[in-house]
C-alpha cells in the first residue's frame, strides 16, 4: 500500500492527467489499486519488445528532440545501458510516454 500512497501523492503534486500502466507482470493488479484511489489510470499493452519499441524513436534522440531534465540521471544511466543493463523500467516507461504524448 506504501506504492499506491507514494503515487496518489506525486499524482497530486504534479497534476498528473493520466497514469499508464503495462498489462504484464501484475500491472492490471496494480492499475485496480491506482484506480480504486479514484485515480486516472490506464491500462497499455505492449505490442512488441522493448528494443523495438525504442528503436522507432531513435530518429528523435539523434535530433536532439528528447531533452533530460536535472533529476533524470537515473533514467539516462538505464537508457545507455539498455537493453544490457540490469533495470530498463525507466526506458520503458518513457517509449510508452513517447506513445501517448
Amino acid at each position: 500500500m506504501k506504492f499506491v500512497t507514494a503515487v496518489k501523492e506525486l499524482y497530486v503534486k504534479y497534476n498528473i492527467q493520466m497514469i499508464y500502466v503495462e498489462s504484464n507482470n501484475g500491472g492490471e493488479i496494480i492499475a485496480r489499486m491506482l484506480k480504486r484511489e479514484g485515480l486516472a489510470v490506464t491500462v497499455v499493452k505492449a505490442i512488441k519488445d522493448k528494443v523495438t519499441r525504442l528503436r522507432e524513436y531513435e530518429g528523435a534522440f539523434d535530433s536532439g528532440w528528447v531533452y533530460f531534465l536535472p533529476g533524470t540521471e537515473v533514467g539516462v544511466e538505464q537508457l545507455l545501458s539498455f537493453p544490457f543493463g540490469a533495470k530498463d523500467d525507466r526506458v520503458d516507461s518513457m517509449v510508452h510516454s513517447f506513445n501517448k504524448g
